[in-house]
C-alpha cells in the first residue's frame, strides 16, 4: 500500500540566514531534494530542500529543528514515524500540520521529488534503536534506484529478518540496494559487545543479587530523554519495583507507547509513592557519581542503606567482560555502600552485527555516517571493515582503491597467465611493487585512460607517505572533577554540541549551560576559538562574583577526543591513589566549610 502526496511547485532557493558549513554527504540521498537528519544545515545555501526526514527523536539528529520550522513561508514538511511525529510536536513545538507521521511498512510517494522530476517512494522500517526510530528506504519509481538510510540502528537479527525490509529489497535492481547510508558508531573490531538480551538478563541478575546483599538498596538507571526503556524495564524486573520518573519522561513514555501504571510512577503525580520506588531513572552518567549517591542516602535516611547505579552504554564494553562467560565488575566505593555498573547495553549495532547486516544487504555502495567526516575518512573506513562484503566493480568511484590494494594479489593469482593484455605500472617509490600489473578490464572501465591509472597510483603513493611528526604529549588522566561548558560552533570530530556533551557525561563530567565560578573546563571547536574564549573570561573577571575564581581550562574538541578514544581502547591513564585521596579530602573540607 502506498499513499501519494501531490506535486508542488519547487520553492526558490533562499539566501542562508547564517553562514553554515557544507552539509555532509550522508544527509542528502543522491538524486533527490531530500535532507535526512540535517536540520542544523538548514541555513546553508547548499541545503535547498523540498522534503525533510527525521529518523528518530535524539538531539544529535533533530539538532537545528525548532518550533519556528516553516514559519518563513516554506511549505516543506517533515516525514518521520508516528511516534517521532508526536514527540516533535510535543517537545519541539513544531506545528502539527508540518509533520507527517508515516505508518511503518507503508510507502509514501513524493511526486516529482527527484532532481529530474521523478517520483520517489519512501518507506519507514523499525530500526531497533529508541522508540520511533526508523530506517528509511528510498526508491526512485522511474529509474529503480534505491537507497537505505539507517539513521541510528541496532542491526540485530530482528532487523535483518524484518519482513518489510526483506520485501523492499526484492524491489532492488540486481537484487541488492544501490547505496546504504550506514550508522558506523561502533565500527571497530573491538566493539563486539553481547546481544541485547544477554545484557538485559545480566542487569536483571545484578539487581537481584544486589537486593539479596542489601534489601534497602536504591537502583539508579541512566537513560536519555527517550531510549534505554528495555534497560530500565530489566532493572525493575530484577528489583521487583516500579521506576520513578520525571513528568517529562512520563510524557515521552506515553507518546512512545511505553507508559504502564504498573511499571512507572511519576514524581509529580505521587511524590511519596515515587520516593518509595527502589528504581529511579536519571540522566545517563549522572547516577554514577559516588558522592551524589552518598548524598541521596544522607538526604533520605534512613530509607536507603546502599545505592547501585547502572550506566547502560556500549562504550563501557571491554574484552575482559567476555572472560568466563559474560561478567561485569562494579566500581565500588564508600565501603560497598555505593556501586556503579558500567553495562554494555547499546542501542547501536556491534561490529559483528554491522558486518552481518552488510553481508545480508549486499549493497553496491556504503556511505558511513559516523566517524567519517571527509571522503577519505569514509573510504578508509569502508576499505578496512567491509571491503570483502561489497562488489567494488559496482562503484566506479572506488577503482582507485582497486589499484592500491588488489593489483599485487591479482598478480600472484595470475602469474602463470599470458600478459599481453595487461599494463605494467612501475612505482619508483617502492621497489616491491615494481611488477604491479593491472588487468585490461580495469583500463577498459576507464575508457583506456592509462594516464588516469598512473595518476591514481601516484595519489595513493602520496597518501602513503607519512610525515615525521613530534610524538603527542602523554595523555593526562581525565580530571577527577570536570564541570564543563560546551560552546556552540562547527565541530569536526563530533556531530554536534550535543554529541560533545554526551561524550563528556560518559567520562563523568558535569555539564553546565553557562560559565559559573565552579566551571573547570570550557570546550571549544578549534584553536581559533581559544582566543575568543580568553576574552570572554577576561570580561567575567571584572565581575565581583568571578574576581577570585581560578581560570577555567580552555580546551578544544581534540582534547576530549583523546580521552574518549583512550577510554574506548581501555588505555585511559588513572589517577594515583594519593591524588584521589587528596581530591576526596578536599571535597570533604569543602562540604564541611559552611559548618
Amino acid at each position: 500500500k502506498t499513499t501519494t502526496t501531490k506535486a508542488k511547485p519547487k520553492p526558490k532557493p533562499k539566501p542562508p540566514a547564517k553562514a553554515k558549513a557544507k552539509p555532509p554527504a550522508w544527509i542528502r540521498p543522491p538524486g533527490t531534494m531530500f535532507i535526512v537528519d540535517g536540520f542544523e544545515y538548514a541555513a546553508s545555501s547548499e541545503s535547498r530542500c523540498e522534503h525533510w526526514f527525521l529518523t528518530h527523536f535524539h538531539a544529535d539528529h533533530y539538532c537545528g529543528l525548532s518550533g519556528s520550522f516553516g514559519k518563513d513561508g516554506d511549505e516543506a514538511k517533515i516525514y518521520c514515524s508516528e511516534i517521532t511525529a508526536r514527540l516533535v510536536v510535543e517537545f519541539l513545538g513544531v506545528k502539527r500540520e508540518r509533520v507527517v507521521g508515516c505508518e511503518l511498512g507503508r510507502g509514501t510517494t513524493l511526486r516529482g521529488a527527484g532532481t529530474r522530476g521523478d517520483d520517489v517512494e519512501a518507506t519507514f522500517v523499525d530500526a531497533n534503536h529508541c522508540p520511533g526510530a526508523c530506517l528509511v528506504f528510498f526508491r526512485n519509481k522511474i529509474t529503480g534506484e534505491t537507497l537505505l538510510h539507517t539513521g541510528d540502528f541496532r542491526a540485530a537479527a530482528r532487523v535483518r529478518n524484518d519482513g518489510t525490509l526483506r520485501e523492499l529489497l526484492t524491489t532492488c535492481r540486481d537484487g541488492s540496494v544501490d547505496e546504504v547510508m550506514l550508522d558506523t558508531t561502533y565500527c571497530e573490531k573491538k566493539w563486539t559487545f553481547p546481544d541485547q538480551d544477554v545484557v538485559l538478563n545480566k542487569m536483571r541478575q545484578i539487581a537481584r543479587d544486589e537486593l539479596a546483599r542489601e534489601p534497602r538498596t536504591l537502583f539508579l538507571c541512566g537513560s536519555y530523554s527517550i531510549g534505554k526503556e528495555r534497560a530500565i524495564q530489566a532493572v525493575c524486573q530484577g528489583a521487583q519495583s516500579r521506576a520513578s520518573v520525571t513528568a517529562r519522561r512520563k510524557k515521552s513514555l506515553e507518546l512512545s507507547g511505553w507508559w504502564r501504571d504498573d511499571a512507572f510512577v511519576c514524581e509529580d503525580d505521587d511524590a511519596e509513592e515515587a520516593a518509595r520506588c527502589q528504581v529511579r531513572v536519571c540522566g545517563l552518567g549522572k547516577g554514577s557519581n559516588h558522592r551524589a549517591m552518598m548524598e541521596i542516602m544522607a538526604k533520605e535516611a534512613p530509607r536507603w542503606r546502599a545505592v547501585v547505579a547502572f550506566s547502560p552504554t556500549g562504550w563501557s564494553y571491554t574484552k575482559k567482560m567476555d572472560e568466563d562467560g559474560f561478567n561485569v565488575n562494579p566500581w565500588i566505593e564508600n565501603e560497598g555502600r555505593t556501586r556503579t555498573y558500567a553495562i554494555p547495553y547499546s542501542e547501536h549495532s556491534s561490529y559483528t552485527e554491522l558486518r552481518e547486516f552488510i553481508k545480508f544487504l549486499k549493497p553496491k555502495k556504503i556511505t558511513p555516517t559516523v566517524n567519517a567526516i571527509t571522503p577519505k575518512d569514509r573510504e578508509k573506513l569502508v576499505n578496512k571493515h567491509f571491503l570483502d562484503l561489497v562488489d567494488l566493480k559496482q562503484d566506479v568511484n572506488r577503482l582507485d582503491y582497486y589499484f592500491k590494494n588488489s593489483a599485487s594479489s591479482m598478480l600472484r593469482a595470475k602469474k602463470q597467465k599470458k600478459t599481453e593484455n595487461v599494463v605494467v605500472i612501475i612505482d619508483s617509490e617502492d621497489e616491491r611493487d615494481d611488477d604491479v600489473k593491472v588487468e585490461a578490464e580495469i583500463i577498459s572501465a576507464l575508457d583506456g585512460d592509462v594516464e588516469t591509472v598512473r595518476r591514481q597510483r601516484e595519489m595513493w603513493n602520496q597518501i602513503g607517505r607519512v610525515e615525521t611528526k613530534k610524538p603527542p604529549k602523554p595523555l593526562e588522566p581525565f580530571p577527577l572533577e570536570c564541570i564543563a561548558v560546551v560552546r556552540n560552533g562547527e565541530y569536526d570530530q563530533f556531530r554536534s554540541r550535543a554529541h560533545v556533551e554526551q561524550r563528556l557525561k560518559e567520562l563523568g563530567a558535569t555539564i553546565m549551560s553557562r560559565v559559573t565560578p565552579n566551571v573547570t573546563h570550557i570546550i571549544v571547536p578549534n584553536r581559533g576559538e581559544l582566543a575568543n574564549e580568553a576574552n570572554r573570561l577576561s570580561a567575567l573577571r571584572e565581575m565581583d562574583e568571578y574576581k577570585n575564581h581560578p581560570t577555567a581550562l580552555r580546551v578544544t574538541e581534540a582534547w576530549l577526543m583523546r580521552h574518549v578514544r583512550a577510554r574506548a581502547n581501555d588505555v585511559a591513564p588513572s589517577h594515583s591513589e594519593a591524588a584521589v585521596a587528596a581530591f576526596e579530602a578536599k571535597k570533604r573540607e569543602e562540604k564541611l566549610a559552611p559548618l
